[in-house]
């Protein structure tokens, strides 16, 4: 029963879950309500915004055989509009076009309304991405033309790494990682391009995309970042 799995889930929170004391007071299942009758969407609304509590990306539920629809473009927000920032199906959309409104509602007004769903205050980092399947219609500014689009859905591409570098100028190298899954080749990356690094003045790392992986995967970055020996400690605040 739906009441059965809650409770299968707030005990696997006390129980297993790696950061139920740093998060225990924000662990709050009283203040949600599961009935057995309660609707299919409802009922996964519902703990999916229990779990959103924890501000934790690793806590996820999701309706087994769940198809998330793709609208085929991704976004990112600026100030009060989204920008789409990839496009991969949808062809009546280009890099660039600026969003005013998803299904009529204001991009702030959406993010007053919607601010645990997109998981952070500073508007670059919101995860409008998340939101895009549940959205049909937006409105969009191009130049001085504004278009009124009903969404489609497409198949969602395969997802590619890419760990990249290249100079942007004699003082400038730019990296591109887009997770920390695997180490070889990221490693092969600076061996390959030590006496770019080394020369370099300035170092970009583009992480606005990144899914993730394995710290340790990052390290060998820090040699080009840091102008001193640190402990590994001294890489995160106090809390």
């Amino acid at each position: 029963s739906k009441t059965e799995i809650f409770q299968d889930i707030t005990d696997i929170i006390k129980k297993d879950y790696a950061g139920f004391l740093d998060k225990k007071l924000v662990n709050c299942p009283s203040d949600y309500s599961i009935t057995d009758d309660m609707g299919e969407k409802e009922f996964v609304q519902t703990v999916q915004s229990y779990l959103l509590d924890f501000k934790d990306d690793h806590l996820s539920f999701v309706k087994k055989n769940n198809v998330i629809p793709f609208k085929g473009f991704k976004v990112r927000r600026y100030e009060n509009a989204l920008y789409v920032t990839e496009v991969q199906g949808e062809d009546r959309l280009q890099i660039g076009d600026k969003i005013l409104t998803l299904d009529g509602v204001s991009i702030e007004e959406f993010a007053k309304e919607n601010g645990k769903i997109l998981k952070d205050y500073v508007h670059e980092r919101q995860a409008w991405n998340g939101v895009l399947p549940s959205i049909n219609a937006i409105t969009v500014q191009r130049g001085s033309d504004f278009i009124e689009l009903s969404l489609k859905e497409f198949d969602k591409p395969a997802y590619v790494h890419e760990y990249s570098l290249r100079s942007l100028d004699p003082q400038t190298v730019f990296i591109k990682i887009t997770d920390f899954n695997q180490g070889e080749p990221i490693q092969q990356l600076i061996t390959d391009n030590q006496q770019a690094l080394n020369d370099a003045e300035n170092l970009i790392i583009d992480v606005r995309v990144n899914l993730g992986g394995n710290d340790l995967f990052y390290l060998p970055l820090c040699d080009y970042i840091f102008d001193r020996p640190l402990n590994f400690s001294e890489l995160f605040e106090q809390d």
